[in-house]
């Protein structure tokens, strides 16, 4: 008998939540249940100091977010267990039944066996959500939000070889809990973090780290067996880290719309400023490490970690004071939380100078298809883009916005690599910026700092997408095509197209500008900047 049945389950994918996470909330948003207070316990960090000594670094970075689990259910009365079944022919029996019964479940698998991952050529580790069954296709269709694929299919064959051992089922227990005492669970928490317990406080760990760093990291060591970035521990554990700030910052949002209290906006603003700086962090090592650069290690990343503790530090304070009802916020820093929209007007511009950046450039991102002389490697881990791809014309215009785009066949370098440099340029009128850029080994929000010829400066803002997903800045897509890796020796092309993003940026004061100050981030690519 065929049996058949799928489930209509929507992928969610964000920046503050892993491929594991975003399952849960899919799953969630399926049951039309919220997900939030899962998440009220997952501003932490713990450095194991005794691990150090033998496994290292990376292997010694923990998120301490809470048992994110427990909470789940605690709160939104979805148990999520884990089965360790070494069996995939019980698992599809196991999967189907709970595909009978309305519930989606979970697998781990190895990326090389399914098609819809740009890691297809590659053995890694991925968490995704099985949403239907075809018995007689002998398929199942799934639901990944990372990838935001929806009734992908996967054979029984590909399950097979690829499937690593362990799935999730979910299972609503309980109604969900809606309202909680908000003072008093932050304020637990906040004794939590400062060792009031009798554990130490995160602040004395991140110190930790940091003279750890100091002592000595070990390129060889902490990347040891491991063949891809992305699955060695130091990134994903630092990457966790950074996501529990963002996952406390949604939580104080929420909380602040509940119980109206704006006084917690500020605070949560600033936790997600503060996430960014912990990704800028995992960047800047990410491309010491490539380059095997033990030096800007030791120079650059302690004194970032000691910067993110202190300003932590602040922001803790102002939330015990807050929910200890000490701290009144000023109206004026409210008033920007209450701004419905960040979205740039859409404005047609009468004129537009496009910033010659040929002499900064650093990075070859562009290459032939399957070329394989290595001098393209726009990631320091043999990724490029095909230039095959690109339009023939100079000048790019994407949205109302336009771009001179360099010439990637016949030029060294396409593309500057952000590495604090200081661009110098003809003096320029601008009341707006306009940067075509992308990411490589994550999405990042830095500042670049506008100096003006009567030596005023402004900051702005600015964030890149990583290559392969949708916008997450408020970005425009400038151009989509085909990324080729390099990998034993071989040249192979990505499974997912790869992005070039372009936005414009308003300056607070329009002036007179000679140059731009790029921050130390070589993860962030920029191929054009036009100002208008």
């Amino acid at each position: 008998m065929n049996i058949s049945k799928q489930l209509d389950v929507a992928p969610f994918h964000s920046d503050f939540a892993n491929c594991l996470e975003e399952c849960m909330i899919s799953v969630s948003n399926f049951y039309h249940r919220d997900y939030i207070l899962m998440y009220s316990q997952a501003w932490g960090f713990w450095f194991d100091i005794n691990n150090y000594k033998i496994k290292g670094t990376g292997n010694s970075i923990k998120d301490d977010r809470g048992n994110v689990y427990d909470l789940y259910q605690h709160y939104h009365g979805i148990n999520i267990t884990f089965d360790h079944n070494n069996n995939p022919q019980e698992v599809i029996n196991i999967i189907t039944s709970h595909i009978m019964v309305d519930n989606p479940i979970g697998i781990f698998m190895d990326t090389f066996y399914y098609s819809w991952d740009p890691n297809k050529n590659q053995h890694g580790k991925h968490w995704f959500l099985i949403t239907g069954v075809d018995s007689e296709k002998e398929a199942f269709y799934c639901t990944d939000p990372y990838f935001l694929q929806k009734d992908a299919i996967l054979g029984f064959n590909d399950f097979i070889n690829g499937y690593l051992g362990v799935l999730f089922t979910f299972e609503i227990t309980n109604a969900e809990i809606f309202d909680y005492d908000w003072k008093e669970l932050m304020l637990t928490f906040s004794k939590r973090l400062n060792g009031e317990n009798g554990g130490k406080n995160i602040f004395s760990s991140m110190e930790d780290f940091a003279a750890s760093v100091e002592d000595g990291f070990c390129i060889e060591k902490e990347t040891a067996l491991i063949r891809r970035v992305i699955d060695m521990p130091y990134y994903v554990n630092l990457q966790s880290v950074n996501r529990g700030r963002l996952q406390y910052a949604r939580f104080l949002e929420h909380t602040a719309a509940k119980y109206d209290v704006p006084e917690l906006l500020p605070i949560s603003e600033k936790l997600k400023q503060v996430s960014y700086k912990w990704d800028v962090l995992r960047g800047i090592l990410t491309k010491a490490i490539l380059t095997k650069n033990e030096a800007i290690i030791k120079s650059k990343i302690p004194p970032h970690i000691r910067e993110i503790a202190s300003i932590e530090k602040e922001n803790l304070n102002l939330l015990i004071k807050t929910a200890s009802g000490t701290s009144h916020a000023n109206n004026n820093i409210l008033k920007k939380f209450e701004r419905v929209s960040n979205i740039p007007e859409n404005i047609n511009f009468n004129s537009y100078s496009y910033i010659d950046l040929s002499n900064y450039f650093n990075n070859k991102g562009f290459g032939e298809l399957l070329d394989e002389t290595g001098k393209s490697n726009l990631n320091g881990a043999g990724m490029f883009f095909v230039s095959d791809d690109i339009p023939s014309e100079d000048i790019w215009e994407v949205d109302n916005m336009k771009f001179k785009f360099p010439k990637v066949v016949e030029s060294q370098f396409d593309n500057i690599s952000c590495s604090g440099q200081e661009l110098e340029f003809y003096p320029t009128d601008c009341s707006n910026i306009m940067l075509l850029g992308t990411a490589d080994f994550g999405s990042f929000k830095e500042s670049i700092t506008l100096r003006f010829i009567d030596g005023s400066t402004e900051e702005i803002n600015i964030g890149f997408t990583e290559l392969v997903f949708a916008p997450l800045y408020g970005e425009s897509v400038a151009w989509e095509g085909r990324a080729c890796e390099r990998l034993d020796g071989k040249i192979q092309v990505h499974n997912s197209k790869v992005k070039i993003f372009a936005k414009t940026y308003k300056l607070n004061n329009p002036g007179v500008v000679r140059g731009i100050s790029l921050p130390y981030l070589p993860n962030m690519h920029i191929f054009a900047i036009t100002m208008v």
